[in-house]
Formats: structure tokens, C-alpha cells, sequence
């Protein structure tokens, strides 16, 4: 009974912890790429976010796919100024 017990100790423990994919990008979020600003949130909808890079010469927000922006700041390829959780 105790291994029971455990186990759902862990299972809460695992449920209540926080995960990249938890990560929310808001309007007016900065990513960084090796130190520079490599451009900023400018929109989402439910599947992209629409991001202004800086060197761009029109200003068109360019639509990334959520997940693979995530996975980018969890592999380290761009960087955030702060993180903010849903």
C-alpha cells in the first residue's frame, strides 16, 4: 500500500511543476538571438505568433508556429527578457 501511496505523491508532485510549454508570449515580448534583439511579439493567434524581427525593411510580422518558437528558447537558439507562465 505504501508504493501506492508514493506514487501518487509523485504523480501530484509532477502535475504541479512548471513546463516550457506553459510558457505564454505576450505583445510586446522581446527574443534575443546571441545577445542582440532578434524581434519582438507582435500578435498571436491560436496556433502562431507573429513576430517583427529587427533587421526586417517592411515591419511585416512574420508568423512562427508556437511550439517551434518554444522549443527554440528551450534549446537556447533565442532568448527572452523574462518568462511569464499561464
Amino acid at each position: 500500500m505504501g508504493c501506492g501511496f508514493m506514487s501518487s505523491k509523485r504523480k501530484q508532485a509532477i502535475e504541479n511543476q512548471i513546463s516550457i510549454y506553459d510558457m505564454v508570449l505576450k505583445t510586446g515580448d522581446k527574443l534575443f538571438k546571441d545577445g542582440a534583439l532578434y524581434g519582438e511579439i507582435a500578435g498571436e493567434s491560436e496556433l502562431l505568433y507573429f513576430v517583427i524581427k529587427t533587421n526586417s525593411r517592411d515591419n511585416m510580422p512574420i508568423p512562427y508556429q508556437k511550439h517551434s518558437l518554444k522549443n527554440n528558447i528551450l534549446l537556447g537558439k533565442l532568448t527572452l527578457e523574462s518568462f511569464n507562465y499561464d
